[in-house]
């Protein structure tokens, strides 16, 4: 993941020690969710606890909207 997006997504910084995988839907909301690739981010360890577990609808929305669209395609196959 990190390889994909070597920054923070929030804030931009590089320092790639710093640099943490965020679950944009908290585990603690949707355990089946962990290992999502889709609802997954890189976010440094400053943003990342600033965010703590919190999640907008869109953001949630987003992220369920994006996991049916890649199902449906996979259906066609």
């Amino acid at each position: 993941m990190r390889k994909l997006s070597p920054f923070c997504e929030k804030c931009g910084s590089k320092n790639k020690s710093s640099l943490t995988v965020d679950h944009v839907i908290p585990v603690s909301d949707d355990a089946t969710l962990a290992y999502e690739p889709l609802n997954l981010r890189v976010y440094c360890q400053s943003c990342n606890a600033s965010r703590s577990t919190n999640v907008t609808d869109n953001e949630r929305a987003a992220v369920y909207a994006a996991i049916q669209a890649r199902k449906q395609r996979q259906a066609r196959y």
